[in-house]
């Protein structure tokens, strides 16, 4: 259940820029620069919903498919996790939106994941972006990920 005052957008009907840009492999001087300015896009979710590629509004269909409804929401997603689902992220990327956001690190996305989870799913073996990716206190090491798996 999401709390009143998380934000999402639909990756497909009202993305955010921050999303954008980063999706489309933007600078990082660019991404960083719009994070600054646009601070609650990197606490905002982005989320994709069954059929949300093909429906032109928010406007759930009701016809259930595979037994879910068109308005289920199928990834979500933070920023972080997003830099971090890429191969090899950009270090000054994932320290911009750590920094804006660092919260953001002790959150899961809707599949249970931290944004280390990604890094080392991806086999990121970079020591400075694994550390950047972790919390303060370090207890991600000890969160197991989605499918109960510890890294």
């Amino acid at each position: 259940m999401k709390s009143s005052n998380e934000r999402e957008g639909d990756a497909y009907q009202n993305p955010t820029q921050l999303f954008n840009l980063i999706s489309n492999g933007d600078t990082t001087m660019n991404v960083i620069r719009h994070a600054l300015n646009f601070p609650e896009e990197v606490k905002t979710w982005i989320v994709s919903r069954n059929n949300s590629k093909l429906t032109n509004n928010n406007t759930a269909k009701t016809a259930k498919t595979g037994g879910r409804t068109a308005n289920d929401i199928v990834p979500k997603y933070l920023p972080i996790h997003i830099v971090c689902l890429q191969k090899n992220p950009r270090q000054e990327l994932l320290l911009g939106v750590r920094n804006i956001f660092p919260k953001g690190l002790k959150m899961r996305d809707r599949n249970g994941n931290l944004s280390i989870h990604y890094l080392l799913a991806e086999g990121c073996d970079d020591l400075d972006s694994l550390d950047i990716a972790m919390d303060e206190e370090y207890t991600c090491l000890g969160k197991k990920d989605g499918e109960g798996g510890i890294f």
